[in-house]
């Protein structure tokens, strides 16, 4: 065993019996984190079976016997085994970037391996058995097969001839081994096929899934392309020609390009766009990124976007950081953010990203840090928008400096005086944050950094949770997303380059660091919310909105916990004070009951769409 995969277990206690579940399945989950959603249950259990440790604090270790111990070793463990794939998980990563399938096949038929593509594709599949030998052994092929191939097997040149299968849409090629000698692949290797994109479809849904388009607008994207013309993809996606040319400017914005030539080259230069956008983001736009030295010496960043004179929109970001990545995918924003005149900034919470740690005990503590920043920045007023996490962070400044603040406009709420109502099978990061999290804070420390480091060593593996939980289509665009994937293990990585404690720390206050008075809020607070979020279920918006003295939660239909994601083109414009062109269609609203149960029984103002 290498050097840094050595555990000291000396200190360690042994579980009791019915600790022993739990431990057994946390070392399973270290090489698979698909147990996840089990792990947490057993959690649950245990919690359940001790009331006494609600009342524990942040850090204590006196239950459990050894559990936070045997957290600790899991965390080194999964970091010991992630420094020995790393290559191979960059590898992978970029291979599933790319729109194009690739299989390595062994000499039994078998696969070594397939990228994300190729699976969609089913090239991995036994049905590709047949073909597969007839490369491998051609000679047992109708010969003029063994002549197709055998015209493509020049000594100087690779030149792939295509094929169509009946079990796989599409065209791919088979490269035999003879082809690949010159690749230096080992000698197992018997086949590689690389498949193009099997449809056009494939590449409008890689499109989507890359730009987090929502589904009118993939809809009107694909007619646009069929039709060259927007006043005929406008009747066939029944839209007015008003609204399809709104649809379609922010089409434009979101995969920035400037009309329809241009966008249609993306289309048809899919692959080639896709390579050419990968790129280290943390390096690609430095400007974005700054730092500020704090009145107590201490230094805290904030990500800057738009123009400088812009009326400036705070951010208070989810923890993902992906609804509006600013430091990934600038450009994607950058032209609304223009047109209608908005710096958004987004602070760094203490300990996150390149923010210096201070350990805070409330959320009032944290949004003197923002204010000071506006002082620094010389922002006399601005608009706050929240996503998820960023909710109690922007209603703590909302609290403490009310005449500063225009208005905040909230995304997915989260409340933790509202809890969902289903906790087993729900969000994992939900469920450790907002349930055991609210029962036993102390365990946030233990459990926390090891979940964190298993997202981002198999962030593929963990979205298969809530893409098979999600409500809505919406959501599950996002979920099934390579793109959206890496860059979430990319972005969390960043944001706990300094350690984990700053991350800890705003997952703890975000359940109890609630200690600002909501009353004081006098701004008009909007909240927009996914009526299928089964996240932070639309309870716990209409709960927080009947607490504040000047709120409006507007119910979305069609959208979840992703909303922001794909929205904000319209909610930049509301940010601006602006009555948004497009908002989603209308619509009725029938919530199930689960996600307004808790709920008070003091009205709020509720629109739905």
């Amino acid at each position: 065993m290498q050097d840094g995969m050595k555990i000291q277990t000396s200190n360690i206690s042994r579980p009791s019996a019915g600790e022993e579940k739990l431990v057994h399945m946390l070392y399973e989950a270290v090489v698979d984190n698909s147990l996840w959603p089990d792990l947490v249950d057993v959690v649950l259990e245990r919690l359940d079976s001790d009331p006494k440790t609600a009342a524990m604090q942040l850090g204590s270790r006196n239950t459990f016997s050894g559990i936070p111990e045997h957290f600790e070793r899991a965390l080194r463990l999964s970091e010991g085994i992630a420094d020995l794939s790393d290559k191979n998980t960059t590898l992978t990563n970029i291979l599933d970037t790319v729109p194009m399938g690739a299989v390595v096949y062994a000499i039994d038929g078998s696969v070594i391996y397939a990228n994300h593509e190729a699976k969609k594709q089913v090239l991995d599949q036994p049905q590709n058995a047949t073909l597969l030998k007839s490369l491998l052994q051609p000679d047992e092929q109708p010969v003029q097969f063994h002549e197709i191939v055998s015209r493509n097997m020049t000594a100087d040149l690779i030149e792939p001839t295509f094929y169509e299968s009946k079990d796989a849409p599409g065209e791919f090629a088979f490269f035999p081994s003879s082809m690949l000698k010159k690749l230096g692949l080992p000698q197992n290797i018997a086949a590689m096929a690389i498949s193009t994109p099997s449809a056009i479809d494939q590449v409008f849904l890689h499109i989507q899934q890359t730009y987090f388009l929502n589904e009118i607008e993939t809809h009107l994207l694909a007619a646009l392309y069929e039709f060259r013309k927007l006043s005929k993809a406008a009747i066939y996606c029944s839209l007015e020609l008003s609204a399809a040319e709104t649809h379609r400017d922010r089409v434009y914005k979101k995969i920035d390009v400037e009309d329809l030539e241009s966008l249609i080259k993306l289309v048809d230069g899919n692959t080639a766009s896709v390579l050419q956008s990968f790129s280290i983001r943390q390096n690609a736009h430095p400007e974005i990124r700054r730092l500020i030295k704090q009145p107590d010496g201490l230094t805290m960043e904030y990500f800057s976007l738009g123009p400088e004179d812009g009326y400036p929109v705070l951010h208070f970001d989810g923890v993902s950081g992906l609804a509006l990545d600013t430091i990934g995918t600038p450009e994607r924003y950058i032209r609304s953010l223009e047109e209608n005149n908005l710096r958004l900034i987004t602070p760094c919470r203490p300990g996150t990203f390149k923010s210096d740690f201070k350990l805070y005990r409330g959320l009032s503590q944290m949004a003197v840090d923002v204010v000071l920043l506006m002082d620094q920045l010389d922002i006399e007023n601005a608009t706050l928008l929240s996503q998820t996490l960023g909710s109690g962070p922007a209603l703590a400044v909302a609290s403490l400096i009310p005449e500063y603040v225009d208005q905040v406009v909230m995304c997915a709420t989260s409340f933790p005086d509202f809890e969902h109502g289903k906790q087993s099978g729900t969000d994992n990061y939900y469920t450790i944050t907002n349930v055991i999290g609210k029962r036993a804070p102390w365990l946030l420390r233990s459990i926390l950094p090891f979940f964190l480091r298993s997202v981002v060593r198999n962030p593929a593996t963990f979205f298969k949770s809530p893409n098979t939980i999600a409500a809505c289509d919406a959501d599950k665009v996002i979920c099934d997303s390579p793109s959206a994937q890496k860059r979430v293990a990319e972005i969390l990585q960043d944001r706990t380059a300094n350690g984990y404690d700053g991350f800890i720390q705003e997952n703890h206050l975000s359940v109890h660091g609630w200690d600002f008075d909501l009353n004081a809020i006098t701004s008009p607070v909007t909240l927009l919310h996914g009526a299928l979020d089964n996240v932070h279920p639309a309870g716990g918006a209409q709960k927080l909105a009947s607490q504040l003295p000047n709120a409006t939660l507007t119910l979305y239909a069609e959208f979840g916990q992703y909303m922001l994601f794909t929205e904000w083109p319209w909610i930049f414009e509301l940010c601006a004070g602006r009555k948004p062109q497009q908002i989603p269609r209308e619509t009725d609203v029938i919530l199930p009951p689960e996600m307004l149960s808790g709920t008070s029984e003091q009205e709020s103002q509720v629109t739905r769409h």
